[in-house]
C-alpha cells in the first residue's frame, strides 16, 4: 500500500498503525514498510479499554518506537466519559515526544469516546479534560 501511495508522487508523511485495534506497536519496528520518502510515522490507538493501558506498556512499546520514528496516537479516548486515564497518557506522551489526537468530534455520547456532546460543540467531560490539557500546554509554551 505504501508503495502505491509513493508511486503517485505523494511524499507527505504516512501513518502506519499497529495491529490489535491499533493498540500494539510491539513489532512495528521489525515489520515497518520501507519508505523511500523516509516519511513514515507509527500510529497508535490509545483507549483505556484496550490492552496497552499502563505506563510500562507505553514505555516498552511506544517509547521504544518513538526513539526511532515519530509516533502519533491517532485515536485517544476514554470510554467512561471522564479524563482521568487520558490525563495520565497525555502527560506521559508529552514527556516522551509522542503526539496525540482526540477521538472523536462526533456526539457519540459516553458509549464511544466523544469529545463533544452535541453538534454545537459542548464538550463531554472527556472533551473538557482534553481541552484543558491542551490549553495548559499552550499557556506554558515559550512565546
Amino acid at each position: 500500500l505504501l508503495n502505491a501511495v509513493r508511486q503517485t508522487g505523494a511524499d507527505q508523511p504516512v501513518i502506519a498503525t499497529g495491529p490489535h485495534s491499533g493498540n500494539d506497536l510491539s513489532s512495528w519496528l521489525r515489520y515497518r514498510p520501507h519508505d523511500p520518502a523516509r516519511q513514515l510515522v507509527a500510529g497508535f490507538h490509545a483507549y483505556n479499554y484496550l490492552a496497552c493501558v499502563a505506563r510500562t506498556c507505553w514505555a516498552q512499546e511506544l517509547g521504544a518506537t518513538a526513539r526511532t520514528v515519530p509516533v502519533v496516537a491517532t485515536e485517544l479516548g476514554e470510554g467512561d466519559c471522564s479524563h482521568r486515564w487520558i490525563d495520565g497518557f497525555m502527560a506521559w506522551a508529552d514527556a516522551s515526544g509522542v503526539s496525540y489526537l482526540g477521538w472523536a468530534w462526533n456526539p457519540f455520547g459516553c458509549a464511544a469516546p466523544a469529545l463533544v456532546q452535541s453538534w454545537d460543540g459542548r464538550p463531554t467531560p472527556f472533551g473538557e479534560g482534553f481541552r484543558a490539557h491542551l490549553g495548559a500546554r499552550q499557556r506554558s509554551a515559550p512565546a
